[in-house]
């Protein structure tokens, strides 16, 4: 079987963008194949990055993709079935591509690749193979990062339905809970860090309420951390101390200003107590538990 005879084939059995252009079809007929991958990603915050495996830079469509220089794919396969079509994208972090702060603070995550498969001969004839992917994982060491990049199938799995228990299923402020954020919105000002990364504390706000922001969440205003949130795991009154879920993914340091939203914990009292938000709240605080399911007959 010829080369044109197995990219026919491909393009009866699969489901996805093999389409040849006039002049990438004249090429492959006439077995020429000097195949070259260009990527373009773009990230959330709008960044693009154009990148290709050749040694060489290649101009296509209009644009301009460089050498990727320590950046290589795994290969992959595409079939007709529904599967994700996975790959795995690794390099080396540089500070002029993708840097160490950008993997830091997530800019990647769910950044959309498109893929082009061109001639890197004559790439102006067009592209033999398109495809477009989607960042759901990065991993990365001191010198290598590491992504995990899912096909278009991964629209086919939509949430369906809700999970109903005795916790309210609702965010704390989301359109179903119906409250306003800024009503239960602090700004704040680091006065200590305890420890660099994992606890900070704000003398002002000592006093506020014991648990007040637990399961809350700072947005950093200045600071090494600006633009980004964290999640808080308590919050202890007598000194105004934070300490996150993780650590914050810079240092803080004093005078670092934030704003702290207060935390839900998704229970009928407090909706009903602390933020007298009962008619929406979307739990069933009466739904048997594991302990009715599990338990004997008892005699009267």
């Amino acid at each position: 079987m010829g080369l044109a005879d197995f990219f026919d084939r491909i393009k009866e059995q699969t489901m996805l963008n093999f389409i040849f252009q006039p002049g990438a079809k004249e090429l492959i007929q006439n077995k020429v194949h000097r195949f070259a991958r260009l990527w373009q990603i773009t990230r959330q915050d709008g960044t693009i990055f154009r990148f290709t495996d050749h040694i060489k830079q290649i101009e296509f469509e209009g644009e301009t993709f460089d050498p990727a220089g320590g950046i290589s794919a795994s290969a992959h396969s595409k079939t007709a079935e529904l599967s994700i079509h996975n790959i795995e994208v690794y390099g080396m972090i540089s500070s002029s591509i993708i840097s160490f702060e950008d993997l830091n603070t997530g800019k990647f995550r769910n950044a959309e690749i498109q893929e082009w498969w061109v001639d890197w001969q004559y790439p102006w004839v067009g592209h033999f193979v398109y495809a477009r992917f989607w960042i759901t994982d990065m991993k990365f060491s001191g010198e290598f990062w590491d992504a995990q990049i899912e096909g278009l199938s991964r629209f086919l799995r939509p949430k369906i339905g809700n999970v109903y228990n005795r916790l309210c299923r609702h965010d704390f402020g989301d359109a179903a809970c119906t409250i306003n954020l800024a009503t239960y919105t602090v700004s704040g000002t680091v006065t200590t860090v305890d420890q660099q990364r994992y606890s900070f504390s704000d003398s002002s706000l000592a006093g506020t309420g014991s648990d007040y922001f637990n399961y809350g969440y700072v947005e950093w205003l200045t600071g090494n951390n600006a633009g980004l949130k964290h999640e808080i795991k308590e919050f202890e009154d007598v000194a105004g101390r934070f300490i996150p879920y993780l650590p914050t993914e810079f240092d803080i340091q004093i005078g670092d200003t934030f704003n702290a939203v207060r935390g839900c914990p998704k229970t009928y009292d407090f909706c009903l107590n602390s933020v007298n938000n009962l008619i929406n709240f979307g739990g069933f605080p009466y739904t048997p538990g594991m302990d009715k399911m599990v338990s004997s007959p008892q005699k009267m």
